[in-house]
């Protein structure tokens, strides 16, 4: 006949005032609280709730939880984690539940084939370097600690995060040793920076560069004796739009001097002051110096009459990043005539910072390249302008490879 053995037991109130003989057990029916008596007091031996707290310490073996839609649930403290869907080949794990039960959990990759993405504060995980960590290595894992709220991760071993990701308290961060950056690129958000090819050939793609020339038929009078903006329309690239290649065209409606007037269009703002004039119909230039109202500028040579055609333009390149730059210039000019001169000038801020001046030997096409490494502030602008010194006017080449100014900074 099996014989069984009780202890003394009650609500914690009785017991509280009850005292316990050496070695007697009490047990409060209500708290779950053993205590254990020494004849003059009670001591508290264990609660039922903190040895289940403490049940996950005690290692178990590893069993696997598969995502479903983002989520997990522990009920152990190791696991390893699957994708929900194994033909894809990631995953993230966004949300984890269980954290009343197991407060402390160790989780490591099911498959080294694919990738489980431990995503920081999307759900109820919070990472310490404040990024995603990826478990795709069956050798790699993460320890989380849960706080009531949220997972906090105590210790990781998976690829990306880490301590890299949100350095902010050094100023001067170093490194130990050589930086493998393991087939990935260096962004800034979502925008690369550099990036690596795998046989170390390193590429900067944003990286200031701009390329414009004049559109095939643009046909741009140089006269004699004159320096002219290039007017440029047309990019073969511009990195981060800093090269302003806009062209307003229209009619001009009033004949009142120094001024340029298009109440048909209203096409002018602001920002037009600065930009050059060409009167397509007489074939004459002047620079926009006042703007006065969407319908009327003012301009420093009296070149407009009612009727008459025109474009407005830019062509100018602002730097948005201070640095050096290497900038070259190419211009064409049909049928100089032979003992006269043409050539290219390029300008920073309106000053003439490099030139190609030839006289020819024989009558035909001047072409003129025009080099300068130059230093750029933020706001600092290069044109291009070409002369000739024939009797009559003449035309530019309007090829990309005939007429161009080509900007790229270099550090």
């Amino acid at each position: 006949m099996a014989n069984t053995i009780q202890v003394r037991r009650g609500t914690a109130a009785e017991l509280v005032g009850v005292a316990l003989t050496q070695a007697e057990l009490g047990y409060a029916t209500d708290t779950d609280q053993v205590w254990i008596g020494d004849g003059a007091a009670n001591h508290e031996f264990a609660m039922k709730n903190t040895i289940a707290a403490m049940k996950g310490i005690a290692y178990t073996a590893f069993s696997e939880l598969t995502i479903a839609t983002g989520v997990i649930t522990v009920t152990q403290m190791y696991h390893t984690v699957d994708i929900e869907t194994e033909i894809d080949a990631t995953d993230d794990l966004v949300t984890i539940n269980g954290g009343a039960t197991v407060n402390l959990i160790v989780l490591r990759a099911e498959d080294g084939a694919r990738t489980v993405v431990v995503k920081h504060n999307t759900g109820n995980i919070w990472l310490q370097g404040k990024a995603d960590i990826s478990l795709d290595d069956l050798e790699d894992g993460i320890m989380l600690a849960w706080d009531g709220t949220k997972w906090f991760d105590i210790a990781a071993g998976g690829g990306g995060g880490g301590g890299l990701a949100d350095v902010v308290d050094d100023a001067n961060p170093q490194l130990g040793g050589d930086l493998d950056v393991n087939s990935h690129n260096i962004t800034q958000g979502a925008t690369s920076i550099m990036e690596f090819s795998a046989d170390g050939i390193v590429t900067i793609p944003e990286q200031s560069a701009a390329f414009a020339y004049p559109a095939e038929g643009t046909n741009q009078v140089i006269l004699n004796g004159v320096d002219v903006r290039v007017l440029l329309d047309t990019e073969a690239y511009d990195i981060h739009n800093e090269f302003d290649t806009t062209v307003k065209t229209g009619t001009a409606r009033d004949t009142t001097p120094n001024h340029l007037i298009d109440t048909t269009d209203k096409p002018f703002t602001a920002t037009d002051v600065g930009r050059a004039v060409w009167n397509t119909t007489d074939d004459t230039y002047a620079v926009i110096t006042v703007y006065n109202s969407v319908s009327d500028v003012t301009i420093d040579t009296d070149i407009m009459a009612d009727t008459e055609g025109y474009k407005v333009y830019a062509s100018r390149y602002t730097a948005t990043v201070a640095g050096v730059y290497l900038v070259t210039a190419l211009g064409a000019i049909a049928a100089v005539a032979d003992g006269k001169g043409a050539g290219m000038k390029m300008r920073k801020n309106g000053l003439t910072v490099a030139a190609n001046l030839i006289l020819l030997g024989n009558t035909g096409y001047f072409y003129g390249p025009a080099v300068a490494t130059l230093v750029l502030a933020i706001g600092d602008y290069v044109e291009l302008f070409a002369r000739q010194n024939d009797t009559t006017v003449r035309i530019l080449g309007d090829f990309s490879n005939e007429g161009n100014l080509i900007v790229s900074k270099i550090s």
